[in-house]
């Protein structure tokens, strides 16, 4: 295709005709770009603004451009800077310019304590009032990226930004839009025109990702999504291509076997390729996870989207996520109709077919997609592409599913994440919902000053090798395991030495999920047949005898004499118990007690070859006599059950070293000497962990003691305990334990590492409408 040069102070840029075309056409016009994925359009958006900047003479400060993503802020600001040298163009997201200008221009605004989704709704504040629309006079050229994935609040920013003589560029691709779960609207950027005065259109349609081969791919899905009548589809500057593979698997095991003997193979084809391993759920990425680290292949979770995902090391993303970003190799996993589309609605299938796009694109070179648990089972997303554009392996015909996928129960903390910035303002609105206090700038500086509890001079950072080997939420949990069970070693009846939930992770027995209906309607059934079965289970070195298909009849008829059981109800017994059997089998090496062993039809576990691990540290960690020093590997498991649940096992192959631990020995030592012992012997009464859970929502406290709940915090500083979203889960916390029965006076925020312990009084607080309002959210 025809390009064109074009020359700036620093640099010069080859452009495509459709690229040129914006950057060059008049400034004095709203103009809508569709971007398709992997377009240039960074490149094109930021040669524009260099031109309007050089050639047109338009001042620097009259320029507004946001984005979605602090990373893609920081590109565009760079590459603008690459082409003419510094500039002043107000630069960043929605939050961040929010923040900025605010700060500049009306800090009274920031003088409460607000969430930061919060920040929008401020600078609309500001936009409606009388200084906010003379400082608007100053900006004439607005322009928006990632325009499909704007909200409401955002909306109206960008219209009280776009005065008479100030100039519109929206840029943004609606094939992309998968933010609707937060607010957002596809139909502002489809209706742009009819909402806006002279729109010119553009496109930028070739793709300078993907090979030709996954364009195609990527066009088949655009077709059954709804779009613009003049779009044009995309076409890809990398012709040929592997054609992507569709690959079933019978287990998710033999999914993550294969690839990672692909990943193996290419990198050491291309040692410097980048590799990536999408899925919509979290849960997935941790078995990926798990796997590649038993493999030894380096890996990293994404978290934000904001990290490097240059260097050789395979990434493992959710698709929101990897937003944005490209890799050579994608495989994109677990593509199940049972689970993806996650609902099975209309819009919800639409919005998923616009999330599955986007993980396709994020591919250059060779993408795969992947399923198993039932070769019948496949995405219906996979199925609506052109069949003859895939190769198929071990792939055959599919039914698909209406069942919608669960997911987990709602505790305080989901709860408290699924807020908008609009939410919390109407909490604060009300001035009952939160402490009075909290809307009183004066009463809120004086309350939120935190206390340090370590000596003068004491001072404590997180070990580095909590971030080298990516341990993070598994060090918060080690740290509460470690207070509670001191805790519990110095006033036993506070029950600080007992965890019920790290029990249930390590006496726990996962029914698999083929196995788990049948297993829900007979358990009582099956786990008397186990004991009567297994008399001996237990008892050191015992090898639970083979069970046969008679030795399961014997039991009906002895166990239950009145009952008939039909042919298939025995077959399937039998196969439950040669499973569970299998598991006693490689429990023989440790003290394991069938009293505390339970068999339930749970979502994760821990890894098999890692359970007596747990059980031995479960029975060192409950052994008072045993000092905190000597075990400190066996408690960071037990805190580390806590993230076990929720499905990742890194922590199983990352287990910090002996010398590791003695690094933080000295901390650990100050924070039983100086805080831990005080606590135990100026509190009456002390309860750790309790807990409240009803139909809609579960809480757990850390402590209570005497009238004092307190949560253990993560963080390092004063600004960490001071964010809106985390005082409210405290309040709600605090009301839950009320309805417990418990007093509640004060609730506390406490950092370990820097000792700050922040106090707040609430006995003059009525939590019901905070509670109430929640659980509306929720509904």
């Amino acid at each position: 295709m025809e390009s064109v040069e074009l020359t700036f102070p620093l640099k010069r840029l080859t452009l495509n005709a459709q690229q040129a075309a914006i950057v060059h056409y008049e400034p004095c016009t709203n103009i809508r770009i569709l971007a398709s994925a992997g377009s240039g359009k960074t490149t094109t958006v930021t040669a524009r603004i260099a031109y309007l900047i050089k050639e047109h003479n338009i001042r620097e400060d009259a320029i507004f451009l946001t984005t979605f993503s602090r990373n893609a802020s920081d590109t565009m600001k760079e590459r603008i800077e690459a082409l003419i040298g510094p500039t002043r163009v107000y630069a960043g997201t929605f939050h961040a310019l929010a923040n900025r200008i605010l700060r500049e221009n009306e800090p009274s605004l920031l003088k409460d304590l607000y969430h930061v989704d919060e920040l929008p709704h401020k600078f609309l504040e500001f936009l409606l009032s009388e200084k906010g629309r003379a400082w608007v006079g100053k900006l004439h050229f607005l322009i928006i990226d990632e325009f499909q994935d704007i909200n409401d609040v955002q909306y109206e920013i960008i219209r009280r930004l776009h005065h008479r003589t100030a100039y519109l560029t929206i840029v943004g691709d609606d094939a992309q839009n998968i933010y609707t779960w937060r607010g957002s609207c596809v139909d502002y950027i489809l209706d742009f025109h009819r909402q806006v005065w002279n729109v010119k259109d553009f496109q930028l349609s070739i793709n300078y990702r993907s090979t030709e081969a996954i364009v195609a791919v990527a066009n088949s899905i655009m077709r059954r999504i709804p779009t613009l009548p003049h779009k044009e589809r995309m076409t890809a500057t990398a012709l040929g291509g592997e054609k992507p593979e569709v690959r079933y698997f019978y287990r998710s095991a033999d999914e993550r076997l294969y690839i990672h003997q692909r990943i193996l193979e290419l990198r050491q084809a291309d040692p410097n390729a980048t590799i990536a391993v999408l899925s919509k759920f979290n849960s997935v990425l941790f078995s990926y996870e798990e796997t590649f680290i038993k493999e030894g292949l380096p890996v990293s979770l994404l978290r934000n989207g904001n990290e490097d995902v240059h260097t050789p090391q395979v990434y493992l993303s959710t698709l929101h996520a990897a937003k944005g970003l490209e890799w050579d190799h994608v495989f994109f996993v677990r593509l199940n109709d049972e689970s993806f589309p996650q609902k099975k609605d209309e819009d919800s299938i639409m919005q998923e077919r616009r999330l599955f796009y986007v993980g396709v694109t994020r591919a250059r070179k060779t993408l795969t997609l992947s399923y198993s648990k039932g070769e019948h089972s496949l995405s219906r997303f996979v199925r609506e592409i052109h069949r003859p554009l895939l190769t198929w392996f071990s792939a055959t015909q599919y039914r698909l599913s209406s069942s919608e996928f669960e997911g987990k129960s709602r505790s305080i903390r989901t709860a408290i994440d699924g807020l908008q910035g609009e939410d919390f303002r109407q909490l604060k609105a009300n001035p009952t919902t939160l402490p009075q206090w909290l809307n009183s700038p004066a009463q809120r500086e004086l309350i939120l000053k935190p206390i340090p509890l370590f000596r003068l001079g004491d001072g404590w950072r997180l070990p580095d090798w909590v971030n080298r080997r990516d341990l993070r939420s598994e060090w918060e949990q080690f740290i509460r395991a470690y207070i509670l069970r001191q805790i519990g070693v110095q006033r036993p009846e506070s029950g600080g030495h007992a965890d019920p939930a790290a029990s249930d992770v390590v006496w726990t027995i996962k029914i698999s999920m083929e196995d788990s209906l049948f297993f829900d309607e007979n358990q009582p059934i099956i786990e008397r047949i186990i004991r009567y079965l297994f008399p001996l289970a237990g008892d050191p070195l015992h090898t639970p005898p083979q069970i046969t298909y008679t030795d399961i009849i014997e039991a009906l008829q002895s166990l239950y004499p009145s009952h008939k059981f039909d042919h298939q109800s025995i077959i399937h017994i039998v196969q439950i118990i040669h499973k569970i059997r299998t598991t006693l089998y490689n429990l023989r090496f440790v003290n394991y007690r069938m009293d505390l062993l339970r068999f339930a039809s749970i979502p994760y576990s821990p890894p098999q070859e890692h359970r007596c691990d747990l059980i031995r540290a479960w029975y060192k960690t409950n052994t008072l006599s045993t000092p905190a020093n000597t075990i400190l590997s066996e408690l960071f498991l037990m805190g580390g059950t806590y993230i076990v649940r929720q499905g990742r096992n890194a922590l199983f192959y990352r287990q910090p070293t002996p010398a590791e631990f003695a690094e933080v020995q000295e901390f650990l030592q100050a924070l039983e000497d100086q805080i831990i012992t005080p606590w135990c012997k100026t509190n009456k009464d002390i309860v750790a962990r309790p807990q409240y859970e009803d139909e809609q929502l579960t809480a757990q406290a850390d402590l209570i003691m005497d009238n004092t709940m307190v949560q253990i915090q993560s963080g390092n500083s004063s600004a960490d305990m001071k964010r809106l979203e985390l005082l409210v889960e405290l309040f709600e916390t605090a009301h839950l334990m009320r309805q417990k029965g418990h007093t509640i006076h004060k609730v506390v925020l406490f950092q370990p590492l820097s000792g700050l312990w922040l106090e707040m009084d609430i006995a003059e607080w009525n939590g019901r409408e905070l509670d109430r309002y929640i659980r509306e959210r929720i509904q």
